[in-house]
């Protein structure tokens, strides 16, 4: 089975219907007719690409926690940063320390999630 390439850029989308022809399906779209495995490897490249150039543009325009930020546009979530738990004894001035860093590290992230 050949390759075909189908510029999907002057098809509307809007009126998609499967029609059922012995073993093969055919896609047809705005009148264009079309094997399905053609139009769905088109349609698939197409929105890699547009994901692909959106996680450029979020690493280009957020400078702080860009991975974070790249990683939830492929898990379409973006989890939220957890709060540090407070060391259990005062007493102990590394643990201390350390939480205050953690603290005012999830303090930033926790600004720029909000902006994104």
């Amino acid at each position: 089975m050949g390759c075909r390439t189908v510029d999907v850029t002057d098809l509307e989308i809007a009126t998609a219907a499967t029609t059922e022809a012995g073993e093969r399906t055919t896609l047809v779209i705005s009148g264009v007719k079309a094997q399905q495995p053609d139009v769905l490897r088109v349609v698939n490249l197409h929105f890699i690409k547009t994901t692909k150039q959106i996680k450029q543009y979020v690493g280009r325009t957020y400078t702080k926690f860009p991975a974070e930020f790249m990683q939830a546009i492929d898990d379409l979530q973006l989890t939220d940063p957890e709060v540090p738990e407070c060391p259990d004894s005062y007493q102990d001035v590394f643990a201390m320390e350390e939480w205050k860093m953690d603290l005012k590290d999830y303090r930033v992230k926790a600004v720029e999630y909000t902006a994104f």
